[in-house]
């Protein structure tokens, strides 16, 4: 199937047409790993993503949130942050950031940096 067929499922699932699938060559980049990303240790070269800011994804606790709002004037939501995974029922606050690897399903994600966001 092509991509534009897969794209028309998609739309047709959410009911909307405004939607359009673009392929990525995962061997290509609009960048190069900063200076700040080649301080981490699990950070490689291959870590550059596509569009993204920095990194493919980013994942963040729930009660990471809530313990920043413990914090501030004026509480903010996961949403500030934007991320793309959202977890809940870390034990302790923030220990997201020295995580290596996260499993999900059968899904492995490396975690390679902390967000400066």
């Amino acid at each position: 199937m092509s991509l534009d067929g897969v794209a028309k499922l998609i739309n047709n699932f959410l009911k909307t047409n405004d939607l359009r699938l673009v392929y990525y060559r995962g061997n290509t980049s609009q960048r190069q790993l900063s200076d700040y990303q080649k301080k981490f240790p699990l950070t490689s070269p291959h870590d550059v993503g596509a569009f993204q800011n920095e990194t493919s994804y980013l994942l963040v606790g729930e009660e990471s949130v809530q313990e920043l709002n413990r914090h501030l004037k004026k509480p903010v939501t996961f949403k500030n942050f934007r991320p793309t995974i959202l977890i809940s029922n870390i034990l302790e606050p923030f220990s997201e950031i020295k995580w290596g690897f996260v499993q999900i399903g059968h899904a492995l994600f490396k975690a390679s940096k902390p967000c400066e966001r």
